[in-house]
């Protein structure tokens, strides 16, 4: 499969778009103050590291069929993370709110690429 220079470039973004997201994810982790939002972002910095792969392959000329089921990784969520002060709170309440608007932002990325 030849991609045009569009589709060459338009997937150059892509992947530069997954790239920062797993550099992001990965810090988060080791800023996040509740331990069950460590293992959150690095859930999807793994996640990321998947459709940075799927995007390579896919500019190699190796494209693959997508999964019968999309895996739910919504499943996790802070039960109790039991902050030690506001400060902590406020801390982690904005790492999720950037890591939201950032997948918002790569969202909207494949809605362009895409259609």
């Amino acid at each position: 499969m030849t991609l045009s220079q569009k589709e060459t470039t338009l997937l150059t973004d892509m992947k530069s778009q997954e790239e920062l997201c797993i550099q992001k994810y990965t810090k988060y982790a080791e800023m996040a103050k509740c331990d069950e939002l460590k293992s959150l972002f690095n859930s999807m910095a793994q996640v990321e590291r998947n459709h940075l792969q799927t995007l390579s392959n896919m500019m190699n000329g190796n494209v693959t069929p997508p999964p019968n089921t999309i895996e739910n990784s919504n499943n996790n969520h802070c039960t109790a993370c039991g902050y030690a002060n506001d400060a902590d709170k406020q801390a982690d309440t904005l790492l999720c709110k950037d890591m939201l608007m950032t997948e918002k932002h790569a969202s909207s990325l494949y809605d362009t690429c895409i259609f």
